[in-house]
C-alpha cells in the first residue's frame, strides 16, 4: 500500500485525484429530493459553521443552486490541516488569523474555486478574556470550591482520551507534586470527550478539584442537548484560568486560552512512568501541523518526564517565571482586545449587503 501511496504523490496524482473526488461530491451534493422543502423559504445566505460536515454541505450545495450564497466559519485553528475537505465553494470564509488564510490560500487554490473573501476575525470566543470583568465571578468560583487566597492553583486541562488515554497518570503525578507543597490546589478540566469515571477516585483527595462539563451529566435521552454547553460555559473557563497560577495541557487550544490571560502553560510530552512508541505517544500531538508553529515561540515548558513537571511547577509557582505571553501569542489570537465579535458581525453585514 505505501508504494502506491509513494507513486501516486511523486507522479501528481494525488492531486488530480483529489480535484476530480471533490468535483463529484459538489455534483451529488448540488441535487437533493429531501432537499427540496427549503425552496418554501426565502433565504438572504447560509452560515456554515462546520463547513467540513458533509451535512453542510449539502445544504450550501444545494442552495448555492438557488443563487443562495454563504459564509463559512472555521471554528477551530486544526480544522483545515487535519478535519478533511471543506466540499462546498463558500462566498466568506471566517479564520482566526494568518496563519489559517495561508493555510486556506494554499490548500484550496488547487480546486480553482470562486474566489472566496478570506477574512480574519480572531477568536470570538476569546473576548470574554479581554473585557473588564468584576472579579465577582472568580471570587465565587474560589468560594465554591473552597480555594483559599493563599492557595497556587494548577489547572490541568484534559484532552480527548482517544488522544491520551494515559492522562489520569499525571493526575496521579499532580497529587504526589500536592503531597509534597502545601496549599496546591489542582482543578482537572475535564474535556467533552474525556473518560469523567477515570476520575471518580479523586472526589475525596483534598487538593484535587474534579470539574466536567454540567450538561454531559445529565440524564436526558435527547443526546443533542446533552452536547449543547451551558450557557455560563465560557465564564467557567475563564474564572478557572484567572484564579490559576498555571495551566498544565496535552496539546490543547488551552494553549492559547491561558497565553490570553497571561498565564503560564506547562506542555505535557510524556505518557506517565513507562515510554511507549512514538506513533502511541502524546509527543505526537505536538507534531501536528498546526502545533508546529506555535512551538516555535517556546511560551510553554515542555516537560518530558514526572521530574521535568515537578521543577517546572516548582519555578512557575515559585514566581521566577517573567514573560508576557500575551504578546507572545499574539499572531495566534490576533487581537488582545474584545474585538472578535464585533469583527464577525462586520463581515457578515458586509457579506450580506
Amino acid at each position: 500500500m505505501r508504494p502506491i501511496v509513494l507513486l501516486l504523490g511523486v507522479s501528481g496524482l494525488t492531486r488530480i485525484i483529489l480535484v476530480y473526488l471533490r468535483k463529484i461530491i459538489l455534483y451529488f451534493t448540488r441535487h437533493s429530493d429531501q432537499l427540496r422543502k427549503l425552496d418554501h423559504y426565502h433565504f438572504g445566505g447560509v452560515i456554515s459553521t462546520s463547513p467540513l460536515d458533509i451535512r453542510e454541505n449539502k445544504v450550501v450545495n444545494f442552495l448555492k443552486t438557488r443563487g443562495i450564497g454563504s459564509m463559512a466559519m472555521i471554528i477551530s485553528w486544526d480544522n483545515l490541516t487535519s478535519k478533511g475537505v471543506i466540499n462546498a465553494d463558500h462566498d466568506y470564509i471566517l479564520v482566526w488569523n494568518q496563519f489559517m488564510a495561508d493555510e486556506y490560500e494554499r490548500f484550496y487554490s488547487i480546486f480553482r474555486p470562486q474566489k472566496s473573501k478570506v477574512c480574519i476575525t480572531g477568536i470570538p470566543r476569546f473576548d470574554i478574556y479581554f473585557r473588564n470583568q468584576c472579579q465577582r465571578s472568580t471570587s465565587d468560583f474560589r468560594l465554591k470550591f473552597k480555594i483559599e487566597p493563599l492557595d497556587k492553583v494548577i489547572l490541568f486541562a484534559t484532552s480527548a482520551s482517544k488522544h491520551f488515554p494515559n492522562q489520569i497518570l499525571i493526575v496521579n503525578d499532580l497529587i504526589e507534586y500536592t503531597r509534597r507543597r502545601a496549599n496546591v490546589k489542582v482543578i482537572v478540566r475535564c474535556h467533552p470527550a474525556d473518560r469523567f469515571e477515570h476520575y471518580r477516585p479523586f472526589h475525596f483527595e483534598k487538593s484535587i478539584i474534579v470539574w466536567q462539563p454540567e450538561n454531559l451529566r445529565c440524564s436526558t435521552p435527547d443526546i443533542f442537548s446533552r452536547w449543547i454547553p451551558r450557557i455560563d460555559f465560557l465564564e467557567t473557563l475563564s474564572s478557572m484560568i484567572k484564579i490559576s497560577d498555571v495551566c498544565v495541557q496535552v496539546a490543547s487550544t488551552i494553549r492559547l486560552d491561558a497565553a490570553a490571560c497571561d498565564k503560564p502553560v506547562i506542555s505535557i510530552a510524556y505518557d506517565g512512568p513507562r515510554l511507549l512508541p512514538y506513533s502511541q505517544s502524546v509527543k505526537r500531538l505536538y507534531d501536528y501541523s498546526h502545533q508546529v508553529p506555535l512551538n516555535r515561540l517556546k511560551m510553554d515548558q515542555m516537560v518530558y518526564n514526572k521530574s521535568q513537571l515537578f521543577a517546572s511547577l516548582d519555578k512557575t509557582l515559585n514566581g521566577n517565571c517573567h514573560t508576557d505571553y500575551k504578546s507572545l501569542a499574539r499572531p495566534f489570537i490576533h487581537y488582545s482586545e474584545p474585538k472578535s465579535v464585533d469583527s464577525v458581525i462586520q463581515n457578515v453585514q458586509a457579506w450580506l449587503g
